[in-house]
């Protein structure tokens, strides 16, 4: 039952990406987040190893690896554009950075 729990498992994490792409920046910034908690699992596992304690290290390797690969997606960005009709002050900072780069002309 294993197998097949753990097939069901991966195909339902595999639904929530897109594609490959997506699926590896979210692992990635899963990396990136626990850094801190992956060297304290590490310190961890070589103390449990150190005392001889296998039962505490294989525990503490399980949880690194569920860290490893249990990760939620990137959640979109709820911003929304309208570039038909540009906001007064995107125009005006724009009209601001013309003028500026107008005055700004080297003389020969």
């Amino acid at each position: 039952m294993v197998g097949m729990e753990g097939y069901a498992w991966g195909l339902e994490k595999a639904g929530l990406y897109d594609g490959f792409v997506e699926g590896f920046l979210a692992w990635l910034q899963n990396l990136l987040g626990n850094v801190i908690t992956f060297n304290a699992l590490y310190n961890k596992i070589v103390e449990a190893t150190r005392a001889g304690n296998e039962r505490e290290m294989m525990y503490w390797y399980g949880r690194l690896c569920t860290l490893l690969i249990n990760f939620e997606p990137i959640p979109e960005d709820q911003l929304e554009f309208d570039s038909a009709t540009p906001s007064p002050v995107t125009e005006l900072l724009a009209g601001l950075g013309t003028a500026y780069g107008a005055l700004k002309i080297p003389e020969k």
